[in-house]
């Protein structure tokens, strides 16, 4: 919430920050403040879960993983509270390094998201091949859902299709 704009949406600062090389930083605060919050609302009796974004740069961090891990334990979270949410796109970006990223934060056991599904350019065949939990349909196939027949038999197979290979699905 910018003092002199207003609220901005992340889709009008993020690619900003990817360009000029802040976006680490600005994971690092979200990441830092959505723990802090996480560990507040399970220490007040809520066990919620948490779910932060990543972008394509901090995919290239191979440290991310150890730093993630020694984040967690110094705020006393565990990892089974935490979703990783990854975009296919930013995956895409150097798919063998982040790769190896995100198997990583599954080792440490990390739950990782592919959010905006279908929106991307990721096939079957590579889907399969990540390490991920969970796919989030991209909003685009669900908004007008109700009203569109082509967008239910997406969304319908897409669940199905989830569900067939192990994940969780949100739509």
């Amino acid at each position: 919430n910018h003092p002199q704009y207003g609220f901005m949406p992340p889709d009008d600062f993020i690619p900003q920050a990817e360009q000029t090389g802040t976006v680490q930083k600005l994971t690092e605060f979200a990441l830092k403040t959505a723990i802090k919050k996480c560990v507040m609302m399970q220490e007040s009796g809520f066990p919620v879960k948490i779910a932060v974004n990543l972008s394509v740069r901090d995919l290239l961090n191979r440290h991310l993983p150890a730093w993630l891990d020694s984040l967690l334990l110094e705020q006393g979270l565990g990892v089974e509270f935490m979703v990783l949410e990854i975009t296919e796109s930013a995956v895409m970006e150097d798919p063998e390094f982040s790769l190896g990223v995100l198997r990583g934060l599954h080792d440490k056991g990390f739950s990782l998201s592919i959010d905006d599904y279908g929106t991307g350019y990721s096939s079957m065949a590579y889907l399969k091949q990540l390490p991920i939990d969970e796919i989030k349909i991209d909003k685009s196939f669900v908004t007008d859902l109700a009203k569109n027949r082509e967008e239910e038999i997406i969304v319908r197979s897409t669940i199905e299709m989830g569900h067939n290979l192990g994940f969780k699905v949100i739509a």
